[in-house]
């Protein structure tokens, strides 16, 4: 209830800042849409809005919005976090670790890489969550099943194993695992 009737309200004011060009506006109210979507269960599209603005933040200086709404969109940021060095601004660990620095946001050491001489001379570096994820699909788990056994939600498992797709170049689960088979990587 309380959440859909704050989007509905939302909605129409981030219209409102875009038209009239106003930046610190609508970055702050879409900081809120993503937060009440996140709280909705809606967390990829909440996580897209964050990515967004976070992009337009390091671009254009804009840090006073997450400042002020820091609160709400910490928890999608401890999960982008989560993800290491595959981070949310343009896959820039510099840029990503410095935003969070400027925001006193806490950001995981260095993902830990899994490495075999294989993975190594195909150009792959995967992390070991990377890892566990392809150990997952190899066994023939659901988005769910390894939400449950990770204790993230499907969504989240779902950006993960996007991103993983996208950095071992491939397009769907049964090439993922012959490929980290090739690789030794599982």
């Amino acid at each position: 209830g309380n959440l859909e009737q704050a989007l509905n309200l939302l909605v129409p004011g981030i219209t409102d800042a875009q038209r009239k060009g106003r930046g610190l506006a609508d970055m702050q109210l879409t900081l809120l849409r993503a937060s009440a979507l996140y709280r909705m269960g809606k967390q990829a599209t909440a996580l897209r809005l964050v990515i967004q603005c976070a992009e337009t933040a390091v671009r254009d200086g804009l840090y006073r919005p997450f400042l002020r709404e820091r609160r709400f969109i910490e928890p999608m940021f401890k999960q982008l976090a989560e993800a290491g060095e595959r981070t949310p601004l343009g896959n820039d660990p510099r840029a990503w670790r410095r935003f969070c620095d400027l925001l006193g946001l806490e950001v995981r050491a260095e993902a830990r890489l899994v490495q075999t001489a294989e993975a190594h001379d195909a150009g792959f570096q995967i992390t070991e969550r990377e890892r566990e994820m392809l150990e997952f699909l190899d066994g023939g788990l659901s988005n769910q099943e390894i939400g449950v056994r990770l204790g993230i939600a499907v969504p989240t498992v779902k950006w993960h194993l996007h991103n993983l797709f996208s950095k071992i170049e491939v397009r769907n689960r049964a090439s993922a695992v012959r490929l980290a088979r090739d690789l030794h990587l599982i």
